[in-house]
């Protein structure tokens, strides 16, 4: 039998709770991310990282490309 999910639905839920956690902890944990080339895919995934991050209550950190500098 197939049971059909809302995805987004849970993921809302699940951010929510973690966020609630945080708040209550007064820490914030985070997640760094580091992006090496020029690869545009691989910039969108960085900044949908940093946005879930946001949205979570995480502390999302900048850090700079290795090969360019740039930061993200």
């Amino acid at each position: 039998m197939t049971k059909l999910i809302d995805g987004k639905a849970i993921a809302r839920r699940i951010r929510g709770s973690v966020a609630a956690k945080v708040k209550d902890s007064g820490t914030a944990p985070g997640l760094a991310t580091i992006l090496v080339g020029d690869d545009p895919s691989g910039a969108v995934y960085v900044a949908s990282k940093r946005r879930h991050d946001v949205r979570a209550s995480l502390d999302a950190v900048r850090v700079a490309d290795a090969w360019t500098g740039r930061m993200f």
